[in-house]
């Protein structure tokens, strides 16, 4: 036997396309007016009718979405609407828009049915311009349970084709004459009866917060500029909610006065570039653009971005062997604010406009249409929190600090599709990974190279104030001087000498404890940083000589001998840095002797050779007059160009051309200048690079090597300096120069 079979679904699909499909009732509400915007409307009124006083929904209550679209045809209701996943959507070539040249949102022709999400009885009410026929259609579910298992409370088989919608022509005068088709000829009119789900304040709020975000909207010099051209309207029992106009405005002033960063740009999927200018405090307009390929040229900022973590271990793989990214090209907008700034500060925050802040996420929207839920405060799509939690909290700005949007459009990203769910976008084929990785990227570039230099320019104003605690002691001792025959004056001014000081001995308390916590911490961080970056160094060395006594015959003993010398030195400075750890900074029982510079300087460079060798990078010595010489413990010095050579070598890595470290050591002034060729350090970056955990590696680096290699040096009367002037470099890129004299001598 054999025959034709035909699917025929039960009606209980109707659930999945709406109540199961749709998360929640707000998100079906949205659904809702999409279809507005699809229709061209130029408003779209969200009613809540019959609610209570406190906006609680009763067994009356009734939603209406209203629109004045250019409305349905009979053909359209009969073989469109009421047909899951229409074809018409998928038919043709290119983007379906609308008369306004709209891009319409709808694909998968079942976002209609999110309205069985939120009543059981929906009435459609529609009417085209052309059309003199008003049609209303009428689902009316109440005889069947939530799963169509029953009808009329018995169980029964009921199939989809079993469901009737009912429909008939109507006149206008059934309409009030305030609605849209009365006063405007067209548009759809939905109300839904019988709500499934209890309703409430918060709801509604929330839905109204979803709708100020339905669209983006844009901080320009003079207003926020929204879609101006598409209004959504909330009204409970007839009162409109102005929801709208008053968080814009209050949006508006944060971004204005407290938004320590404004950031703009894009991301070229064909450039294979990085562009943006961002605003810092008010200050002038900057630009940056990153060249993410590795084939392209390389320029300092580009180079700095592919130093990152995030670059090398996940962005790099998409631009290999000439290939690119499958997310497409988007545009980007941040705002960054201080949120540990005092609120009396320039650029602090109060509590309430902190909570406004944290409100708003980074949100995506396709073609000027958001993409739920990306942006809810509960949803770290970019995985912010994620990477704070496992990486170092300073390399990335948490959720709260910031709000932007991301822009995509159907055109630019066409793998990046909706799912069926209207919740999110398709992850299967890794094109949206790579967007998250590219703004995650660039969040990382901004929080580590911008945004620290201005946590270290604040660090600087706070030490200042400090200096200033002083001259108003010496000022209240002029006054005192100044008053002294007046014992009314001189009086007050003791009270208030007293409440001073009161309060410098309170700070005085705390900045102990805290330098005591922080020398604690600091101490146990630069051992761990310097003991990790001895052994690697140490490891390789024992490597090499297991490899060259493998053959007892070709043995250099000169050789041996040598590496062994090395790795004796590299175990004293692992040793040194496990009893300041185990003392906390006590010193040992080391004595600093007179020490050739040169000899310590080549010891490291032997221990950088194979990886030196390895990168095609060059070491060239210069030397000038008499031996340098410091008094010192060797394994200071060890330190000292440990972190000198390893940072060289970081930077030259991501250089084409020729790579070359050249030191030179001067008798006349016993001094020695670290040079290199690599990318070297900004103007912007120079006052800070020996400041404790300020780093040049980006989300890498930890930020101790400079400043513990001036603190050594510093214990001897010895020093280390950042050379800036062309005049005093060798090499074009990082100069550091090492003076071996003390200042008093």
């Amino acid at each position: 036997m054999s025959e034709d079979l035909k699917i025929r679904p039960y009606a209980r699909l109707l659930t999945m396309l709406g109540d199961q499909l749709i998360k929640n009732e707000q998100v079906a509400l949205t659904e809702l007016v999409k279809n507005a915007y699809d229709a061209d409307a130029n408003f779209c009124d969200v009613r809540f009718i019959n609610f209570t006083e406190d906006e609680r929904s009763t067994n009356d209550s009734c939603i209406v979405v209203e629109d004045d679209g250019y409305g349905m045809s009979y053909e359209i209701i009969t073989k469109h609407f009421l047909n899951p996943a229409t074809p018409i959507k998928k038919i043709g070539t290119g983007l379906r828009k609308s008369k306004k040249g709209r891009v319409c949102q709808g694909e998968k022709g079942i976002g209609r049915f999110s309205m069985l999400k939120l009543g059981k009885v929906v009435t459609i009410i529609s009417k085209e311009k052309e059309d003199a026929t008003i049609h209303k259609v009428l689902f009316d579910f109440e005889k069947y349970d939530e799963d169509f298992l029953t009808e009329l409370e018995k169980s029964k088989e009921i199939f989809l084709d079993d469901i009737v919608i009912k429909y008939e022509e109507i006149d206008i005068k059934a309409l009030p004459q305030d609605c849209s088709i009365a006063q405007n000829g067209h548009g759809t009119i939905i109300k839904v009866e019988s709500l499934k789900g209890d309703w409430n304040q918060d709801k509604i709020k929330q839905l109204s917060r979803d709708m100020i975000r339905f669209t983006p909207f844009e901080v320009d010099e003079d207003d926020i500029v929204d879609n101006k051209d598409f209004s959504i309207n909330i009204l409970v029992n007839e009162q409109l909610k102005s929801y709208k106009n008053d968080d814009l405005d209050n949006i508006k002033n944060i971004v204005f006065h407290k938004a320590l960063y404004k950031v703009k740009g894009e991301y070229s999927q064909e450039g294979k570039t990085l562009s943006f200018s961002y605003v810092e405090a008010n200050k002038k307009p900057q630009t940056v653009k990153i060249n993410i390929s590795s084939e392209e040229t390389q320029d300092k900022e580009s180079l700095w971005f592919k130093g990152l973590t995030v670059y090398r271990k996940e962005l790099s793989e998409y631009f290999d062997c000439g290939s690119t990214t499958t997310c497409g090209s988007f545009r980007f907008q941040f705002y960054i604010f201080d949120f540990k700034a005092n609120p009396n500060e320039p650029y602090g925050l109060s509590m309430e406009e902190k909570d406004k802040i944290r409100n708003h996420r980074v949100f995506l929207y396709r073609d000027d249409i958001r993409v739920q839920p990306y942006g809810s405060v509960d949803d770290d799509w970019l995985q912010i929190d994620r990477k704070r939690a496992a990486d170092k909290a300073g390399n990335m700005f948490s959720n709260d600090q910031l709000f932007g949007q991301i822009k995509i459009t159907k055109a630019q990203n066409e793998h990046l599709i909706d799912k069926t769910s209207r919740e999110g976008i398709i992850e299967d084929n890794g094109s949206f990974k790579q967007l998250i990785t590219i703004v995650r990227g660039l969040l990382v570039y901004l929080r580590t190279k911008i945004y620290q230099n201005y946590i270290y320019t604040e660090q600087k104003k706070k030490e200042i104030k400090i200096i200033a605690q002083e001259k108003v002691k010496t000022k209240i001792k002029e006054l005192k001087e100044t008053l002294k025959d007046d014992t009314k004056s001189l009086n007050v001014l003791d009270e208030i000498e007293k409440d001073f000081n009161k309060q410098e001995e309170v700070y005085k308390t705390r900045l102990d404890t805290a330098e005591r916590l922080a020398g604690v911490g600091l101490s146990v961080e630069a051992a761990s940083h310097d003991i990790m970056l001895t052994i690697d160094r140490l490891k390789d060395n024992v490597h090499q000589t297991f490899i060259d006594t493998a053959s007892p015959m070709f043995a250099d003993l000169t050789k041996i001998h040598k590496d062994s010398e090395t790795a004796e030195g590299l175990i004293g400075l692992v040793y040194m840095k496990m009893k300041d750890l185990q003392q906390l900074f006590v010193s040992s029982k080391q004595r600093p002797k007179l020490t050739n510079v040169i000899d310590i300087v080549k010891k490291i460079q032997s221990i950088y050779a194979k990886q030196y060798d390895d990168n095609g990078i060059k070491v060239e010595y210069e030397i000038v007059g008499s031996p340098v010489k410091a008094k010192i413990i060797d394994a200071i010095l060890y330190q000292v160009f440990i972190n000198l050579f390893d940072n060289a070598l970081y930077w030259l890595k991501y250089i084409d051309g020729e790579r070359k470290v050249k030191i030179k050591l001067d008798g006349f002034s016993q001094s020695v200048i670290f040079s290199d060729n690599g990318i070297g350090i900004s103007e912007d970056d120079a006052p800070f690079v020996f400041e404790a955990f300020y780093s040049g590696k980006g989300d890498e680096g930890r930020g101790l090597g400079l400043y513990i290699a001036q603190k050594l040096l510093n214990r001897y009367d010895y020093d280390i300096s950042l050379l800036l002037k062309n005049y005093e470099k060798i090499e074009c890129g990082a100069n550091f120069e090492l003076s071996f004299v003390s200042e008093d001598k």
